[in-house]
């Protein structure tokens, strides 16, 4: 990608597509290795400010994870440290099911029906029988890297509106609002686009 001051060419094997604006949607670090011109040290520093983790992730069919008790359990359930501390790995078990609204459709909503979870850095062993097989067989377990949310990706959240549509680009993604949470970056790029 290169840009001049008011216009952003693509180059491809075959040709050349151009634009008047760019919003770069990928993951901070991305953005950075992928423009070649028209970066500001601003917007670069910006991209820049963000720390991740690698986190394991692990689709399963594990209760242990969670509250003995079902009225506990909660869309996101987040492992809250009993001691402040500021390292250590986010921890956080979406309830599958409750994420897609299973209980409002009565097919899900009969006893029996498996519950199933996706844990970011479980915070408790999963047992390998529980741990849901992809297509080619092989365990649900992958490592990712997550954007931290810590005082200085708030810090960088807080002053990337005054960066916003320098030299014609625009930023969104996981990293640009809060967490990073679909809802987030549902709401992030629509506000981006009106």
């Amino acid at each position: 990608i290169s840009a001049g001051a008011s216009e952003w060419s693509f180059y491809t094997k075959s040709h050349i597509d151009r634009f008047d604006k760019v919003v770069l949607t990928q993951q901070a670090w991305d953005a950075l290795r992928c423009i070649k011109d028209g970066l500001t040290e601003e917007l670069a520093s910006f991209l820049g400010s963000f720390d991740y983790c690698d986190d394991e992730v692990v689709v399963h069919n594990y209760h242990g994870v969670l509250p003995p008790q079902i009225s506990a359990w909660r869309t996101y359930n987040i492992v809250i440290p009993t001691e402040p501390t500021t390292s250590g790995p986010y921890v956080i078990t979406y309830a599958v099911n409750r994420h897609q609204n299973d209980a409002s459709n009565p097919r899900y909503l009969r006893f029996g029906t498996p519950h199933f979870f996706a844990s970011v850095n479980p915070p408790v062993p999963i047992p390998d029988t529980n741990v849901l097989r992809q297509p080619d067989g092989t365990p649900a377990r992958m490592l990712f890297r997550h954007t931290a949310c810590n005082l200085k990706a708030v810090r960088a959240q807080e002053r990337r509106g005054d960066l916003q549509g320098i030299n014609n680009i625009y930023v969104t993604g996981g990293y640009a609002r809060g967490v990073g949470l679909h809802e987030e970056c549902w709401i992030d790029g629509m506000e981006l686009a009106a």
